[in-house]
């Protein structure tokens, strides 16, 4: 349902820019205003690919644990089309949590502040004072040259950057987590009495995971900042860098950090 409202206020706004011959260029207008039309602007457009790579770091000094890397398309009659580049099924998570596209609509409906950034210099903000050097974190340069683009750094209300962590996990959670689907993979090699007793023991263990990742959650605080690169031609996005770093009760040393990077192409 967002996709299609975002595509409606874009063709509103370029309706608008069309018969206005005052219509201003991105570059006098407010960040967030650039953000919003950028981000809408995408949701109208029906040709165009993406690839990206996600990081899963634990604790102070950040130890990675996941890497993933993910590419797709959007194609004006068959929708959105994306997958895990590398081994999938092992990765015990799915296409839905790391989906740029829903990204961009979180963005565009979380409570924000946005500000402009040199572009020659916005790659490694996100890393400042910190203490680590760039490559450390998966820092990879953008494929397109940085005086085409505008950056904008994205600071989401920590309210709504939990809000974005817990959908997009919970999503996950229920893709992944299927107990009935563990016992058909194993039913034939079972007696009815034990494959009966399986699917039991596995509802209850799901049961009391989902409880204490909920309590988990429940304490759990959200500090999120993203970068987006905005073509200065097309006024789309290009590239979107972020980082959501997750406490959980409070302490540094039990953490989490989230770091995604997505590029966005028009394929037409």
């Amino acid at each position: 349902m967002g996709l299609f409202i975002r595509r409606a206020r874009w063709m509103a706004i370029l309706a608008i820019c069309l018969g206005l011959t005052g219509c201003r260029s991105p570059v006098d207008m407010p960040p967030k205003d650039i953000v919003t039309r950028s981000i809408d602007g995408l949701s109208g457009e029906d040709h165009f690919a993406f690839k990206g790579m996600t990081e899963i770091r634990t604790g102070e000094r950040e130890v990675l644990t996941k890497k993933l890397r993910f590419e797709g398309q959007v194609q004006h009659h068959e929708g959105l089309h994306m997958r895990l580049v590398s081994h999938p099924e092992k990765e015990n998570t799915t296409t839905t949590r790391w989906n740029p596209i829903r990204l961009l609509e979180q963005l565009g409906e979380a409570k924000t502040t946005v500000e402009r950034v040199e572009s020659n210099k916005s790659l490694y903000t996100l890393n400042a004072g910190e203490g680590m050097a760039p490559k450390e974190r998966g820092v990879t340069e953008p494929t397109f040259p940085l005086d085409e683009a505008l950056a904008f750094r994205i600071h989401v209300d920590p309210t709504d950057a939990k809000k974005m962590f817990e959908e997009r996990l919970w999503q996950d959670y229920e893709l992944v987590v299927i107990p009935r689907k563990k016992v058909l993979e194993v039913q034939n090699k079972l007696s009815k009495a034990d494959a009966a007793q399986l699917e039991m023991q596995l509802n209850q263990a799901a049961s009391s995971h989902r409880s204490n990742l909920k309590s988990l959650l429940r304490s759990c605080k959200v500090d999120a900042q993203y970068l987006l690169w905005v073509d200065r031609k097309s006024q789309l996005p290009l590239r979107l860098d972020g980082k959501m770093k997750v406490y959980y009760n409070g302490k540094k040393s039990v953490s989490e950090t989230i770091r995604t990077v997505s590029e966005f192409t028009r394929t037409r």
